[in-house]
């Protein structure tokens, strides 16, 4: 099943919930170390990361794809590299999330993550956009 069936508005909008979402389900729980220790272990047990991979990110991709797709499909993005640009739109979530498990932890200027998703989605969707003019 593709991602939004029932979501009747735009693909921009459906990618900003689906990034939400992921930082409040994975971000901002104790579930955000995980991909911080698979990518630290990846190399110790390669089995254990590709069962992450499969399981986990894999699935994450195709739905973040499908949302990508949607919005092309639509006229509302502009053709792309959709595995690609999968990659582009999580690399700064699991940014947030590793600096949440790291960085945080010893720097004083901390990392604002509203702030971070709102500027991520604002520039992510007005790259891919097909009209950037018209990204609310």
């Amino acid at each position: 099943m593709r991602a939004g069936m029932s979501h009747h508005g735009s693909a921009a909008d459906l990618f900003n919930q689906l990034v939400r979402k992921w930082w409040e389900l994975i971000g901002e729980t104790n579930l955000s170390g995980i991909p911080k220790l698979m990518m630290a272990e990846a190399g110790n047990f390669p089995v254990l990361a590709r069962f992450y991979y499969d399981e986990v990110i894999s699935r994450g991709n195709r739905l973040m794809a499908s949302v990508l797709e949607r919005g092309i499909e639509g006229g509302e993005f502009r053709p792309l590299d959709v595995k690609l640009a999968v990659k582009l739109a999580m690399a700064p979530l699991l940014h947030a999330a590793n600096w949440r498990h790291s960085f945080a932890l010893c720097t004083p200027e901390g990392l604002d993550v509203a702030k971070f998703l709102d500027h991520h989605i604002d520039i992510f969707l007005r790259g891919i956009a097909k009209h950037p003019d018209r990204i609310a």
